[in-house]
């Protein structure tokens, strides 16, 4: 159980996955049951014992420059975190690790899910009680670090990171953009639960869905 808290939740992603084929194979491949099969397929992977390493290089990918694609994505990956609760089964019916390791792997999955949706509203609440005129001292106070915290700090450690002589204009633009991409960071999220609330996938089914629906009614 130390062991399950120590290793975490791992997040394979589809932008390069390289797999071992006997392990692909023990853990029943990659899950067909499921709306996206990379973020379930690390659980089944952290379920089994099976170490997974992250090269950086290859979880980045570019991001959409559209609103509605922007919407459109965050959607689909947040239904991953909907979907854990059957990988879990899944991976427990198959023997798949202990019920102590599925109750860590599905908090960190629900701690992940719960950050990624309330980070929006944080923000704005954030915002709200910084320029509100009646906030108390100690709130408005809170706030500011908040604010600070999450969008002028990763901006400086990451350019002390690349070396980069970023003076103030350029520090305050970056900050601009970062706290924008916090205010969207949410939609997604609330997007999927509202089509899941009510009964609809429109708008949510991942390519490689719609391409093993389609090869199923051929």
């Amino acid at each position: 159980m130390r062991d399950a808290a120590r290793r975490g939740l791992a997040q394979t992603v589809g932008h390069g996955l390289l797999v071992r084929l006997d392990t692909f194979q023990s853990v029943g491949g990659l899950p067909e049951d499921t709306l996206l099969d990379d973020l379930p397929f690390g659980y089944r992977l952290t379920a089994a014992g099976v170490p997974v390493d992250c090269v950086p290089a290859l979880a980045t990918a570019e991001a959409p420059h559209d609103l509605g694609d922007l919407i459109t994505q965050g959607s689909r990956w947040f239904h991953s975190y909907l979907d854990y609760p059957k990988v879990a089964h899944a991976a427990a019916l198959a023997g798949d690790g202990t019920s102590p390791e599925h109750a860590i792997g599905l908090g960190v999955a629900a701690y992940r899910g719960l950050c990624w949706l309330f980070a929006s509203p944080v923000i704005a609440a954030a915002t709200v009680a910084l320029v509100a005129p009646r906030t108390r001292p100690a709130v408005r106070l809170l706030a500011a670090a908040g604010l600070w915290t999450a969008t002028v700090t990763p901006v400086r450690q990451l350019a002390t990171a690349n070396q980069r002589q970023t003076g103030a204009p350029g520090i305050a633009a970056e900050t601009a953009s970062l706290y924008a991409a916090h205010l969207l960071n949410s939609v997604g999220p609330i997007a999927c639960l509202a089509t899941k609330l009510l009964g609809s996938n429109r708008g949510v089914d991942a390519p490689k869905t719609v391409n093993r629906i389609n090869r199923g009614h051929q």
